[in-house]
């Protein structure tokens, strides 16, 4: 691996298992820009090669999302008083109510970001499939432009031996008959 941790680079899978995301979801946060990294220039049946994600941006998400997670933490009142009494900074049911309310609409945004990782796949893949099919229908229509070339060469011929026999047999009667 490369010597300095801001030299190296994961690939998609190696930096959703880092990250404990699935490699669909890291690809939507690459092409939002939610997670810094690039694609490799070199295309592959049309489509841009693999995601290149720096070590360093992997590691600044990381430190974002634990601060996001400490944050909510805080204001969800997750935490406990160390002795176990209400204090002032307990929360009120209001508060815990919204903090259940917070915490399911998370539990919806994320199988709705899981399902958008498997749709954005999906297309991926379909994309790639498209640009086989449209490579393997250039080809076909090239074939196709050669075989008829081809034909019309052939059928050119055919009607020059066809000119050729129909002047032949005059041209005998005329020397047979001298006319």
């Amino acid at each position: 691996m490369a010597g300095r941790k801001d030299e190296h680079n994961y690939g998609v899978d190696e930096a959703a298992r880092i990250l404990g995301l699935s490699p669909a979801r890291v690809r939507q946060m690459l092409r939002s820009g939610e997670l810094d990294g690039e694609r490799r220039q070199e295309r592959i049946e049309g489509v841009l090669g693999p995601w290149r994600i720096p070590a360093g941006a992997v590691q600044a998400f990381q430190e974002r999302r634990d601060a996001g997670k400490a944050t909510a933490d805080i204001l969800s009142g997750a935490s406990e008083p160390p002795s176990g009494e209400a204090t002032a900074s307990t929360p009120s049911e209001a508060s815990e109510l919204l903090s259940e309310s917070v915490r399911q609409l998370g539990e919806k945004v994320e199988g709705l970001l899981g399902e958008l990782g498997r749709l954005e796949s999906r297309l991926e893949a379909t994309e790639i499939q498209e640009a086989t099919l449209r490579q393997s229908l250039e080809r076909e229509s090239q074939r196709a432009e050669r075989e008829r070339e081809k034909a019309d060469g052939l059928r050119a011929e055919l009607d020059a031996e066809r000119a050729r026999r129909r002047e032949e047999p005059r041209g005998a009667w005329r020397r047979l008959f001298g006319g």
